[in-house]
């Protein structure tokens, strides 16, 4: 990006009037509470505001969207504040471990071991499918992958992991995995699945019957207007 300006525009640091934020309205509230922590985490305090127009309804730009006015008076790092994600603290080991932990409590990280086998298979079935006549060869060289690479779902509960330390604390994790380690933790491990399955039987059943009723509904209508369908 280049910007024109001239000399009048130069300042020691930024942070003489409010920053404006242009944001959708959608989740605004959510939106400023993770502007107001990243500034926070930058050293920048200061509330973030919606700017309201004469009629005292949002001001909206000719985007559609809204701005918020953050005056966090004095901006000591503008290129940190701009790019928070990459000066934000990296999630410790000890957080890491026990996210690990935190999803192999709850059964999920069953989730991620069939995706290494399930990649091997996949590439086979495609060289496959152009070398029909190497089956054998390409039936041994994916079993000797399976073996060779089975360890490597370890690095997917690794990235999982991080993103689970990187939205709740040390303390957060650990409370949640004592939760899970407790009977009654255990016991919606076990019963959640089930619940699940039946779930989704149920609310089909639901659906067909709440679908029958709704073309029920339509036709009544299209027909005191004149149509029998």
């Amino acid at each position: 990006m280049i910007v024109i300006a001239d000399e009048s525009k130069w300042v020691s640091s930024l942070g003489r009037f409010p920053l404006p934020v242009e944001v959708v309205p959608f989740g605004l509230a959510a939106t400023r509470r993770a502007v107001e922590a990243a500034a926070a985490d930058m050293g920048c305090a200061g509330p973030a505001l919606l700017r309201r127009a004469k009629d005292g309804h949002a001001f909206v730009t000719d985007g559609g969207h809204w701005i918020l006015d953050a005056a966090f008076e004095r901006i000591p790092d503008p290129r940190s504040l701009a790019e928070p994600g990459a000066a934000a603290q990296q999630p410790s080991a000890t957080a890491i471990a026990t996210a690990k932990e935190v999803i192999t409590a709850k059964g999920a990280g069953a989730l991620y071991s069939p995706l290494v086998s399930g990649v091997i298979e996949r590439t086979k079935t495609v060289l496959l499918q152009s070398n029909p006549m190497l089956g054998k060869d390409l039936n041994e060289v994916a079993s000797k992958l399976h073996a060779e690479y089975a360890s490597r779902s370890a690095e997917i509960l690794t990235e999982v992991a991080k993103l689970y330390a990187s939205r709740f604390t040390e303390q957060e994790l650990k409370d949640t995995l004592a939760f899970y380690k407790s009977p009654l933790g255990r016991k919606l491990v076990a019963e959640e699945p089930i619940i699940l399955d039946q779930s989704m039987k149920t609310a089909q059943t639901w659906a067909e019957g709440f679908s029958q009723e709704i073309m029920s509904k339509i036709r009544g209508e299209m027909k005191k207007r004149g149509h029998d369908i």
